[in-house]
């Protein structure tokens, strides 16, 4: 999160910024720190009330569609929170009605085209399903949908919004809840998806036109 918020700084060294889904709020305490004047939103009570306690930032609990369109901001982020909205189309319409001309949506969500996705399909079908327990890990039951690089970018463009750049990350193995050999399969995967760009995870930066 910090490297992207220095890269962001380039395109507005001062900005207004609100995190969708903030969670406890770590990105708006991160950007706070930068100089930028953030803020963010989340549907949990619990993370909302545990952020302003550890981090002292501003957090307020509230859906996107629930932010006065008099409120505008120079930068929006959706730290993986698309794939939990029930209608992520409408949730980016109402991003980029609270983007400011010229603002800058960030993305970050699992890549439906991911090398991991790939093998990890292909072998549930060549186990006629009895790989369930390693397919569990990977699509989550509180995703509601999945999306790859054409799609989201397909997606955007409907909502008004023009992407600038897409990049692949993905986790540290240790921190992908696993262990022993899936571990180090996990670990050999994610050099292979670099390799050829098929990262787990994907970063977009879009812009309203």
């Amino acid at each position: 999160m910090a490297l992207q918020i220095e890269q962001l700084k380039k395109l507005h060294p001062q900005a207004r910024v609100l995190d969708v889904g903030c969670s406890n709020g770590v990105f708006v305490w991160l950007a706070g720190k930068t100089g930028w004047k953030a803020e963010g939103i989340d549907i949990s009570a619990f993370a909302v009330q545990w952020g302003i306690k550890q981090f002292g930032v501003n957090l307020r609990l509230s859906r996107l569609d629930q932010v006065e369109e008099t409120e505008t901001y120079d930068l929006l982020s959706f730290w993986n929170t698309l794939e939990h909205m029930r209608d992520p189309f409408a949730a980016l319409r109402h991003a980029h009605r609270r983007l400011r001309p010229g603002g800058h949506l960030l993305i970050s969500t699992p890549d439906q085209g991911s090398l991991v996705n790939l093998v990890v399909n292909f072998i549930h079908r060549l186990t006629f399903g009895a790989s369930h327990p390693l397919t569990r890990r990977l699509y989550h039951p509180d995703h509601i949908y999945f999306f790859n690089r054409q799609t989201l970018t397909r997606l955007l463009e409907r909502a008004g919004l023009e992407v600038v750049s897409i990049e692949g990350y993905d986790e540290a193995p240790e921190d992908t809840e696993t262990g022993g050999l899936l571990r180090t399969a996990v670990a050999v995967v994610q050099v292979l998806a670099r390799c050829c760009g098929r990262e787990h995870q994907m970063l977009l930066l879009a812009r309203r036109r």
